[in-house]
């Protein structure tokens, strides 16, 4: 909270004008990262992948579960960086996230494949996330996006 208040204030945010009727596309994969995963877990919000693992066991005997998540990793890529209908669609993505994640400021930036962490491209250009999306919250460096419907 202290050490990074624009991020705790996005999270009120989110807390307070978000649902569970939303999906939150942000950082995801990677495991036991505090930095990754922490917009679902502080707000209840479904994000589209949390905890690689963790993903992974809970779903342990559902077949081809995995190639899912890694698929969603990729995904989290494509929708940060070109933000395509058919896959906002199929998520149901209705907030966009940018924090210190989002943005590579924070140190989770890796070359690994089960993570999806920035700085993702595109995400500092002028006209990000596009048409169809509005900024409902800025606080620093960090934004919320809302899907318009």
């Amino acid at each position: 909270e202290e050490a990074h208040p624009d991020e705790r204030a996005a999270l009120t945010w989110l807390w307070e004008h978000g649902s569970n009727d939303d999906v939150l596309l942000a950082a995801g994969g990677c495991e036991w990262n505090l930095n990754v995963g922490r917009t679902a877990a502080a707000t209840g919000i479904p994000t589209v992948l949390g905890w690689y693992w963790h993903e992974v066991q809970w779903r342990l005997g559902r077949p081809g579960y995995q190639q899912e998540i890694d698929q969603r990793i990729e995904d989290i890529n494509l929708l940060y960086a070109s933000r395509p209908q058919e896959l906002i669609d199929r998520y149901g993505v209705t907030l966009i996230f940018v924090g210190r994640s989002e943005l590579g400021e924070d140190g989770t930036s890796v070359p690994r494949g089960d993570c999806a962490t920035g700085p993702f491209e595109g995400i500092n250009d002028p006209g990000f996330p596009g048409p169809g999306w509005e900024l409902a919250f800025e606080q620093g460096d960090v934004r919320i996006f809302r899907r318009l419907v």
